[in-house]
């Protein structure tokens, strides 16, 4: 798999957008999604080296998983950032999360408009846009698009792994104060939300990633 001049300068432009995207939103808003798409890559890429990925497809993968927000700046910025009838920032209804939701194919999308028929053979645009799709999928088929674990490659485990580890990982304005540390987030993966990520790939990136070493049966965590 090779990864091109053109990717990474269309890779690199798309992140700009992303951050420029980002200044438009209320200021001081701690989750960032250019912000939050480089710690993702960055965990992805540490997951891979301790699943013995080798450092090419390692690195690879870092650049696949960076643009996976970019249909983010397909919607109105206000999308993000709930307001309620009293002005403060709120949990939006399932209607608008699930449109927000489809961001996922939105990137997708501005991947095909820009590559064209080589999304159908280059195996590095294969591999970016099927992160782009299918990152918010889960192993049980509750995720946005239905699909089921045999469904979802090792590599799309891996990102649906890291993306919602660092998701749970910021405060938001709209949430009450809550436990992120990484142990509180292992909890929430692994307990809380059990079902949702492959386990075998969850443990590692607890070792890996979380760096936590303490057994799930001694973690005693609300959620």
């Amino acid at each position: 798999m090779i990864i091109s001049h053109a990717h990474k300068d269309f890779i690199l432009d798309m992140m700009d957008q992303l951050e420029s995207y980002d200044g438009q939103r209320p200021d001081g808003h701690a989750y960032k999604f250019h912000e939050h798409s480089s710690r993702v890559a960055g965990a992805m890429k540490k997951l891979a080296l301790a699943m013995n990925y080798t450092p090419e497809m390692a690195d690879n993968l870092y650049w696949a998983t960076l643009p996976h927000d970019i249909g983010k700046i397909s919607f109105p910025v206000k999308i993000w950032d709930y307001i309620d009838g009293q002005g403060k920032p709120s949990k939006p209804p399932e209607t608008v999360k699930k449109e927000r939701r489809a961001h996922t194919i939105m990137g997708a999308d501005i991947v095909r408009a820009e590559f064209k028929s080589d999304c159908d053979t280059d195996p590095f645009l294969k591999l970016m846009i099927d992160i782009m799709e299918n990152h918010h999928e889960t192993m049980d088929g509750k995720g946005f698009l239905g699909k089921m674990k045999n469904q979802l490659s090792q590599e799309i485990r891996m990102a649906c792994i890291v993306d919602a580890a660092d998701g749970w990982s910021i405060l938001r304005p709209h949430k009450s104060p809550s436990d992120i540390t990484p142990m509180a987030v292992y909890h929430k993966m692994s307990v809380t939300n059990a079902g949702q990520f492959d386990n075998d790939i969850l443990e590692i990136f607890k070792e890996a990633v979380l760096c936590l070493s303490e057994p799930s049966s001694s973690l005693h965590l609300s959620s």
